[in-house]
């Protein structure tokens, strides 16, 4: 299956509980609502229409989200960021990536498991700096689409230029 723009959600209340760019998994079938990239950014300003088949906007007057609730997800932004980044190197996922960072058998391989580490600890060093400004009034609460734009960029050359 390819992979979709969506969110999921609890359809007792219509929260949204996630938001993904991927082949839909399987305990995701009948939650789930396909949305454009905009909304996945921004999904957490969100929720599922009374149909179930739609997004709308929460109103402004929602009360702030729980702490643990904005880690949880920026943390799971930081986490599909870097995944898909792995992604375009050709690895399943990140954990993938950085399972050759000590293996020496390929060098590109390793010398790529190691960027890739490397750069997953810079991004979620950067994720919890912006937490901890946010919490400390340094700095305003940023959407998530605004602190994936934050995140280092990958220090590799593009995944095209590596001979197949």
């Amino acid at each position: 299956m390819e992979n979709l723009t969506y969110v999921t959600y609890d359809p007792a209340t219509g929260a949204l509980t996630g938001a993904y760019i991927q082949a839909p998994h399987e305990s995701h079938i009948g939650c789930m609502i396909e949305v454009t990239p905009e909304v996945h950014a921004e999904w957490v300003k969100y929720r599922a229409n009374e149909a179930r088949d739609g997004v709308e906007l929460l109103l402004a007057e929602s009360p702030a989200l729980p702490e643990a609730v904005i880690v949880a997800m920026y943390e799971q932004a930081v986490d599909q960021h870097i995944d898909t980044g792995a992604r375009a190197y050709g690895y399943m996922s990140i954990l993938t990536a950085i399972s050759y960072a000590e293996e020496p058998a390929v060098q590109r391989f390793q010398l790529e498991g190691q960027a890739l580490r490397a750069w997953r600890s810079l991004c979620y060093a950067k994720c919890h700096e912006v937490l901890a400004a946010v919490k400390a009034g340094a700095r305003a609460q940023p959407t998530v689409g605004q602190l994936l734009a934050e995140m280092p960029l990958i220090d590799l050359p593009p995944p095209e230029s590596f001979a197949a």
